[in-house]
């Protein structure tokens, strides 16, 4: 089995990174976050500068998730589907393999604060991904390395893993900048982990009470 893979997010913020391999210092992914007519949407680009994903912000609505090799756009929960399991904070998602073989993978730790850690649907002992964010919530940000593992079955389906991944993190944070009084971050403090177009989207939340303008 090939060792874990360490991919690092610099910055850490999943709406705006460049994702790189902790050992080569090889730039496997670039995340940004754009306008497109007056939408937030964010691409993910592989190592060839070829976008393999992207997603708009729905606002009060679901993500629209769009795989860009096969063209299909779907809600974004439509792919990550939340556990049915009351009270569950797990998210499970399916991968279909172009042999049309299908994986079946579950994300666990999505609240606010937890760590992200992905499993085998069937599989519930061994984590085969997990996250370690350096960014304090809600949101300040902290020194160090923000590292996404992959171990061997993971970096098959990398591509899977990083877009559900990014998506599930900037859902966690966006819910943790806007829970608890929607109160402003500190004067001086940059929001960590939204991006600034991503930012001045969620001061048009806290602006409006909670609604999108």
């Amino acid at each position: 089995m090939p060792d874990p893979i360490i991919l690092v997010l610099t910055p850490d913020d999943p709406c705006n990174t460049t994702i790189t391999n902790s050992e080569t210092d090889e730039v496997l992914y670039t995340v940004f976050t754009e306008r497109d007519n007056d939408v937030l949407c964010t691409r993910v680009n592989n190592d060839d500068n070829h976008e393999i994903a992207n997603w708009k912000w729905g606002g009060n609505r679901p993500d629209s998730l769009t795989m860009t090799k096969s063209g299909i756009t779907v809600p974004a929960k439509e792919w990550l589907t939340p556990s049915s399991v009351p009270f569950s904070d797990a998210v499970s998602f399916t991968v279909h393999f172009s042999d049309n073989q299908e994986g079946n993978y579950r994300w666990t730790g999505t609240s606010p604060g937890k760590q992200l850690e992905l499993r085998g649907e069937e599989d519930k002992k061994h984590t085969i991904a997990f996250f370690k964010s350096i960014s304090r919530p809600p949101l300040e940000s902290a020194p160090g390395q923000a590292t996404l593992t992959l171990t061997g079955e993971a970096q098959e389906i990398m591509d899977m893993v990083v877009i559900s991944f990014l998506l599930l993190e900037k859902g966690r944070r966006t819910n943790a900048a806007t829970m608890g009084g929607l109160t402003r971050p500190r004067a001086g403090v940059k929001a960590a982990g939204v991006g600034e177009l991503a930012r001045v989207f969620l001061e048009g939340i806290i602006k409006s009470g909670g609604h999108i303008v």
